[in-house]
């Protein structure tokens, strides 16, 4: 917000100096002396916590296109939460690497998102990847669990057997 204050400033005031455009007030610019400190520490960008975020404020369902599955963000966090639970289980956590070898799908996405709530990376393979090529990784890249399966991934209410006839080809 302070930036479009600011930048709404810039813009109404284009014959001025950006700087004594300023539209911000004593407070702003104490919140931004304390936000620009090399002191404070930032948090690290984290896309598994932008997904929880979303999940919980917005009613967004997702499609599969090949099979006509459907399910909302919160059914998918419900079902990625489970299997990060489950994953845990198994004694995947945070700096760890899981390797997911699923086809394009809603499972694909639970994995993905099962992984960032663990604090683990995932490295994606192609259905059609090599075992030679995934056998590699696994060693280089020190995969410590690898997903090729969707049994792999949590069953949660019907969401797993939630299946409607494919879309009619054109």
């Amino acid at each position: 917000a302070l930036f479009e204050v600011q930048l709404d400033a810039i813009i109404e005031t284009a014959d001025e100096r950006p700087s004594d455009a300023s539209r911000l007030t004593a407070a702003d610019l104490a919140s931004l002396e304390t936000w620009n400190d090399p002191a404070t520490p930032a948090p690290p960008p984290h896309l598994g916590r932008w997904l929880d975020a979303a999940a919980s404020r917005h009613c967004i369902t997702v499609s599969e296109h090949a099979t006509g599955r459907r399910a909302s963000l919160a059914e998918l966090d419900q079902r990625a939460r489970a299997t990060a639970a489950l994953w845990s289980e198994r004694g995947v956590g945070p700096g760890d690497v899981v390797g997911i070898r699923l086809e394009r799908s809603l499972d694909l996405v639970v994995a993905a998102w099962a992984a960032w709530k663990l604090g683990a990376a995932y490295a994606p393979f192609g259905p059609a990847t090599p075992p030679e090529r995934i056998d590699v990784a696994i060693r280089t890249a020190g995969i410590s669990l690898l997903v090729d399966d969707p049994a792999d991934l949590a069953v949660v209410g019907d969401l797993a057997a939630e299946r409607t006839t494919p879309p009619a080809e054109p």
